[in-house]
């Protein structure tokens, strides 16, 4: 057991000490990629949404020096039919990039330390291995005498990028080194995990990691579970240790995935467990701290990224507060429509709602997807993205007697007004009215003591292409 290599089962055993909210199914996924052409996979999360505890968990599990059978009996892995097979099997190269910081010069000898640290390590437990002058060469002479291939752990992948973008060449020269020649990738690896903060970017600049399949947070796929803590999960918790689970979903219900749900992040929903206290942990680490930096950046496609982000998790908090400091002049531009589309609502201009609706649909929804029901709701929900300095939303939400589309209910120190919006496609906005009335979706909220408005949106999706009318009524109860 080594602190690079073969790292051992202790930081898993650790976690399964405390309420552990069993996310081994993540395992099987990685355990389907072994041997293929699907080997490299990279996930990257915001901080604090468990990229480490995942890491830990997988080398508690493929380490060939553990025994770890009776750490993941009970869990959802051990029913896998792949469990067997791949369990304690590898040598594993476990690589903490944020943890090695203070032993690398701020990292600036982060590629000698860590061809030197591998080595020796692989050296002094396998000694009928022979050191070369480049790691992957190393490698390829201990798969040869060991026997099994290896798998890479790499956590925190991008942390020299972000911390010292001096060394951005350099490192990413020496990841092209391991995994950008197939046939050596092949020949060492059984397969590769990174975790991350920042996307994987498609222009060329970092093609040494292109060759890994990316699961984003906006695009999570199939790990799409595994991003945070699930309903389920939480009222789970909730109820294990009495706590209200309406106000767990009021402080942490975040991002929406197909086939999923709601999902929450672990640390925030943990902390509130631990102390019994809602607060907004997120933004009280350092990642919310670094938030301005990457913002205002021009990445493509940044402004809709912001906007999707802030249309759900509890990172949107830190998100509105920061993205009104920066320059970047597309997002300042949605802030402010956003802030507009408020007023004009309120003030019941129904041709402006319509039109700045209109404008975010054509704007932000790609033409495979334009005429798709769920994306006009998408659509209004970034649209609104600035709800949170005076509402909470609310997605189908119960009311009268069935589920309102979209509902805006002001926060007790704001004056405005509460909205229900209902969504119509090829029918009318006084349809969608109607609905509500019909519904007695009003009936619900007159607890709130506000005044009530009723917004009709519709879409005609068989209207020219040129067209693709809009429509809007708003009705004051």
């Amino acid at each position: 057991m080594g602190t690079y290599l073969n790292p051992g089962n202790s930081g898993f055993a650790e976690m399964i000490r405390s309420d552990y909210v069993d996310k081994t199914g993540l395992i099987a996924l990685i355990n389907n990629t072994i041997d293929t052409n699907r080997k490299l996979t990279c996930i990257s999360r915001p901080r604090r949404f468990g990229k480490s505890y995942a890491a830990q968990m997988l080398c508690a599990y493929y380490d060939k020096t553990s025994h770890s059978h009776d750490l993941f009996a009970g869990y959802a892995i051990s029913s896998d039919e792949s469990y067997e097979k791949h369990i304690n099997q590898y040598d594993v190269i476990y690589l903490d990039m944020a943890g090695i910081k203070p032993y690398t010069n701020n990292y600036r000898e982060l590629v000698p330390f860590v061809m030197r640290t591998i080595t020796n390590e692989i050296v002094a437990q396998y000694p009928a291995v022979k050191a070369k002058e480049d790691l992957s060469s190393t490698l390829v002479d201990a798969v040869e005498k060991i026997g099994n291939k290896f798998i890479v752990i790499i956590d925190e992948w991008d942390a020299p990028i972000r911390e010292n973008i001096t060394v951005q060449n350099e490192y990413l020269e020496f990841l092209r080194s391991l995994f950008k020649n197939s046939g050596t990738t092949s020949k060492i690896f059984a397969a590769a995990y990174m975790t991350g903060i920042l996307p994987i970017k498609e222009d060329g600049s970092q093609s040494a990691i292109s060759d890994f399949k990316e699961f984003s947070v906006i695009k999570p796929r199939q790990f799409a579970e595994y991003v945070g803590f699930t309903e389920t999960e939480v009222q789970n918790l909730c109820s294990t240790h009495g706590i209200r689970f309406d106000q767990m979903k009021q402080w942490y219900d975040g991002y929406t995935f197909k086939g999923v749900g709601s999902v929450y992040n672990p640390n925030s929903v943990m902390q509130a467990v631990y102390y019994d206290d809602f607060d907004s942990y997120w933004t009280q680490t350092s990642a919310a701290e670094g938030l301005m930096e990457y913002i205002s950046k021009d990445y493509n496609g940044l402004t809709k990224t912001v906007a999707e982000l802030i249309g759900g998790v509890e990172v949107k908090l830190e998100f509105q507060k920061s993205i009104r400091e920066v320059s970047h002049r597309e997002t300042l531009k949605r802030l402010e429509e956003s802030d507009r589309l408020f007023l004009d609502t309120i003030e019941g201009n129904e041709e402006a709602v319509a039109a700045q609706i209109e404008k975010v649909h054509r704007e932000e929804t790609a033409p495979l997807h334009y005429n798709k029901e769920a994306s006009l709701r998408s659509v209004i929900k970034l649209a609104y993205y600035t709800y949170r300095e005076h509402y909470l939303q609310w997605k189908e939400l119960p009311a009268g007697v069935g589920y309102a589309d979209i509902v805006y209910l002001p926060k007790p120190d704001s004056q405005w007004p509460t909205l229900v919006i209902e969504l119509k496609w090829n029918d009318s906005a006084e349809g969608a009215i109607a609905q509500i009335l019909h519904k007695k979706y009003p009936e619900s909220l007159k607890g709130f003591g506000r005044d009530i408005l009723l917004v009709g949106i519709n879409y005609d999706k068989d209207s020219r292409e040129k067209d693709k009318k809009h429509t809007c009524k708003i009705v004051k109860v």
